[in-house]
């Protein structure tokens, strides 16, 4: 060949390549994600963005071995275990329309079951120069049924990780109607200096113990209230037990909360709505909601103040719910007081208020604990009320 046909020749093969590239990029998907809500250690927001991708693809094609550390993101001491806490699959995504189809996903590896890191061998496959391979892979997240209770930590496992996992979807690859975290893993550059030698890839996965019970506590009745516009504190808490070795870190997904107070058909006359609010941790603050802002269900003989924390969609699942969080160390009674104003008319005046919490565990399985109070305008209460 002619030095200047080879010229030609050489860029055309580079033209080739960059479509490629562009065409890669252009692949990206559009699944709708919905925000997850922070809880006392933020989760994140779940994201999905454009696929990772170089100038020419993936330069390795053979097996990847990939290992898995996961650790407590409350209690570094604490680490699970791939043979009974947790399992992987890892996918290659080949369409945009996510756990909508499962041919828009294809297995690239699984966990070893036998192993505690979840050893797995992932092909990763770059046929020719011309061919972009496997340049990120998606790696589904399941805590496992009879294993130690734990709620995937999604923003702990991408800082952990640094450009390794960028960011994390909640969805269903394999169809089984159980969706999971599953994360975006960068592929790129896995290359090892001794071309002998296979790749090797430790990734960190992060988790929260969930407790094994977060009752509400008992809060004191309120007497002697008096009538006109007063300002009362229900002093309710949430009581952590956990398997940790100081029954304390860990942490409880929050769905939503419902406060009922027994007001004949719909009759708010007794209380000030406006003037009434719940205070919930989330993030790193505390969540200050007034009564107004909540869903207002009137029903026979109570009305009900509800709040569901997906207010984009309604949907109640792991990931839309607050995850509330006691760290190692920290004061497993959390506080959610309520502060309830009153507008007592005549002495004989009383309501009873209850809150219930709704929680979910990993596998979106719900739970309830409530305690119902009563708020008397006289400086005696003939007996406790339940709603």
């Amino acid at each position: 060949m002619a030095l200047g046909q080879m010229g030609k020749a050489v860029a055309i093969v580079a033209v080739l390549i960059v479509v490629g590239a562009i065409a890669f990029i252009a692949s990206g998907s559009d699944i709708p994600i919905r925000s997850q809500s922070g809880g006392t250690a933020q989760t994140g927001d779940l994201t999905d963005t454009q696929p990772i991708t170089q100038v020419g693809g993936q330069n390795f094609d053979g097996l990847l071995t990939v290992t898995w550390d996961a650790r407590d993101s409350n209690d570094p001491a604490l680490t699970y275990d791939g043979t009974t806490d947790f399992d992987v699959i890892c996918y290659e995504r080949l369409g945009d329309n996510g756990g909508a189809n499962v041919r828009d996903w294809e297995v690239l590896g699984s966990g070893d079951d036998n192993t505690t890191d979840e050893s797995t061998r992932i092909n990763v496959r770059a046929s020719s120069s011309l061919d972009d391979g496997v340049t990120e892979m998606w790696c589904e997240i399941t805590p496992e049924v009879g294993g130690t209770g734990i709620y995937f930590d999604m923003a702990g496992t991408i800082k952990a990780n640094g450009d390794r996992i960028d960011t994390c979807i909640y969805d269903d690859p394999n169809l089984d109607q159980t969706p999971d975290f599953v994360c975006r893993v960068r592929l790129l550059d896995i290359s090892p200096t001794d071309p002998n030698n296979l790749p090797t890839m430790e990734l960190r996965l992060k988790f929260m113990e969930e407790a094994t019970s977060a009752n509400l506590g008992v809060a004191d009745s309120i007497l002697d209230i008096g009538t006109g516009n007063v300002d009362n504190r229900i002093k309710w808490s949430i009581n952590f037990v956990t398997t940790s070795s100081q029954n304390d870190a860990g942490a409880i997904a929050l769905s939503q909360f419902v406060i009922a107070v027994n007001a004949t058909e719909g009759d708010d006359t007794l209380y000030d709505v406006g003037g009434s609010q719940i205070e919930v941790p989330n993030g790193a603050n505390v969540q200050r909601l007034k009564f107004t802002q909540l869903d207002d269900i009137p029903l026979t003989s109570k009305i009900q103040y509800k709040w569901n924390y997906d207010q984009t969609t309604g949907q109640r699942d792991v990931a839309s719910a607050n995850l509330i969080v006691v760290q190692k160390g920290g004061d497993p009674e959390v506080d959610i007081p309520v502060l309830f104003e009153t507008r007592f008319g005549a002495i004989t005046d009383a309501l009873c208020i209850d809150l219930e919490l709704e929680y979910v565990d990993s596998f979106n399985v719900f739970s309830n604990t409530n305690d119902s109070v009563e708020l008397v305008a006289d400086t005696t209460n003939a007996d406790e009320c339940e709603l």
